[in-house]
C-alpha cells in the first residue's frame, strides 16, 4: 500500500510533464509483467500466499525505482537544487485540502453500494455484484486514457486563457471518447447475460447489474472530463459540492432499493448517482467555463450507434448456437466495433476527425519506428 501511493504521485508527475508513454511502459509492461514473473517463482518455491505478497512488493519497488528516476530525469535542473525547506503557498494547500475532500467522497460514491448491500444481503450475492461491477469498470477505459493526457492541458489551457483550444479539445475528445466506448457500452448491455456467464452459472443475477451499470457508464464517458475541467480550472469546491450531493443520493437510493430489489437496486442507485453527477457537473461547466462539448457533427454518430446495435441484436439472436459464452463476448465486441466503424469511415467523419485521425495514425506510426529502431 505504501508503495501505490508513491507510484500514484510519480504517476501523476509523469501525466504533469507530458509523458504518459513513458509511465504507461514502466507500469504496465514492466511492473506487471514483473510482477507476474516474481508471482509464479516463488509460489512455485513453495511460498503460497506469502511468496505472492513478496512479489506484490518487489514488483512495487521496481516500479517505485523506476518512476523515480524517470521524475527525476524530467525535473528541472533549478527545482533539483531548490533549498530542502521551502514553505508552501496557501493556495497550494487548499486546492490539496479539497482534493483530499473530493477522493473521499469518491470513495464513498465508489463503496457506499457494497457496503450498503453487504448489510442487507449475503455474501454470495456481494460477489456476483463485485464481479459485475469490476466489467462495468471496463467502460470508461477511454475517459480515463483521455483524461490522463488532458488534465495538465486544462490547466495550462485555461491559465493561459487560450478557451477558443479548450472548447475545440473538450469537444473533439468527447466526440471520440463517445465513439470509443459505444460499442463497448452496447455490447455488455446487450451481451450481460453471456458476459456475465464466462464466470459460471451461478453468476446469472449479475446480467443486470452490468447492463444498469454499463448504461450508466456510458452517460459519464458521453460528457466527457467534466469533472477534471472543473478541478484542474480553479473550481474544485463546485466539484466536491456536487459529489458530497450525489453521495448522499447514492447512499439514500441503495438504502430504499436494495431491500427491494437486491443488487439490481444498488446498479441502479449508482447509475442514478453517476448520471446525476455527470450531468450537474455539465451544467456547471458550461455555466462557469461557458464550455460545451456537442455540435451537430454528433448527429452523424446516430446512424453508426443504430448500425452497431441492430448487428448485435440479429447476433444475439443466433448467437444460442454458440456454447462458449466467451467465444459469444468477443465476436460481438468485434461485430459492435466493425459495424461502427465502418458507418464511421463512411460518412460519419467530419473533416477535423480526419486530421485527428491523420495525426494518431502519425504519431502511432513514429512510435513504432523509434521503438524498432531502439531495439536494432
Amino acid at each position: 500500500m505504501f508503495f501505490v501511493v508513491l507510484n500514484t504521485f510519480f504517476c501523476q508527475a509523469m501525466a504533469g510533464y507530458q509523458d504518459v508513454a513513458h509511465r504507461t511502459v514502466i507500469t504496465h509492461f514492466i511492473g506487471t509483467p514483473a510482477n507476474m514473473v516474481l508471482a509464479v517463482i516463488f509460489i512455485g518455491l513453495g511460498f503460497g500466499l506469502r511468496g505472492y505478497l513478496v512479489a506484490q512488493v518487489a514488483s512495487g519497488f521496481l516500479v517505485l525505482t523506476l518512476l523515480g528516476k524517470s521524475v527525476w530525469e524530467r525535473t528541472p535542473p533549478q527545482a533539483r537544487n531548490a533549498p530542502g525547506r521551502t514553505g508552501l503557498d496557501k493556495e497550494i494547500i487548499a486546492f490539496s485540502a479539497t482534493a483530499f475532500g473530493i477522493a473521499a467522497v469518491d470513495f464513498v460514491l465508489t463503496q457506499a453500494d457494497k457496503v450498503v448491500l453487504g448489510f442487507y444481503l449475503d455474501a454470495r450475492q456481494v460477489g456476483v455484484y463485485a464481479v459485475a461491477i469490476a466489467l462495468v469498470g471496463f467502460v470508461p477505459i477511454a475517459l480515463q486514457s483521455v483524461n490522463q493526457i488532458f488534465a495538465p492541458m486544462i490547466a495550462e489551457l485555461h491559465a493561459t486563457g487560450n478557451h477558443a483550444i479548450l472548447q475545440h479539445l473538450y469537444s473533439t475528445l468527447t466526440k471520440w471518447i463517445l465513439i470509443l466506448t459505444l460499442p463497448l457500452a452496447f455490447t455488455m448491455i446487450i451481451f450481460s447475460r453471456p458476459l456475465i456467464a464466462i464466470f459460471g452459472h451461478d453468476f446469472a443475477a449479475g446480467a443486470a447489474v452490468l447492463a444498469i451499470g454499463a448504461l450508466g457508464q456510458l452517460f459519464n464517458c458521453a460528457v466527457g472530463s467534466v469533472g477534471y475541467l472543473l478541478l484542474m480550472s480553479g473550481n474544485q469546491l463546485q466539484l466536491i459540492k456536487i459529489q458530497g450531493c450525489n453521495a448522499v443520493l447514492m447512499v439514500a437510493v441503495s438504502l430504499f432499493l436494495v431491500p427491494r430489489f437486491g443488487i439490481a437496486g444498488a446498479a441502479i442507485a449508482s447509475a442514478v448517482s453517476v448520471t446525476c453527477t455527470n450531468l450537474w457537473s455539465l451544467a456547471a461547466v458550461v455555466r462557469t467555463l461557458k464550455l460545451f462539448p456537442y455540435h451537430s457533427g454528433y448527429s452523424k454518430l446516430l446512424p453508426c450507434a443504430f448500425a452497431s446495435a441492430a448487428v448485435l441484436f440479429a447476433f444475439l439472436h443466433g448467437a444460442w448456437r454458440i456454447h462458449s459464452p466467451l467465444i459469444v463476448a468477443v465476436a460481438a465486441l468485434v461485430f459492435a466495433y466493425v459495424s461502427f466503424f465502418g458507418m464511421l469511415l463512411g460518412f460519419g467523419l467530419e473533416p477535423e476527425d480526419r486530421e485527428f485521425v491523420a495525426i494518431i495514425w502519425q504519431h502511432l506510426g513514429r512510435s513504432v519506428r523509434r521503438d524498432g529502431a531502439a531495439t536494432h
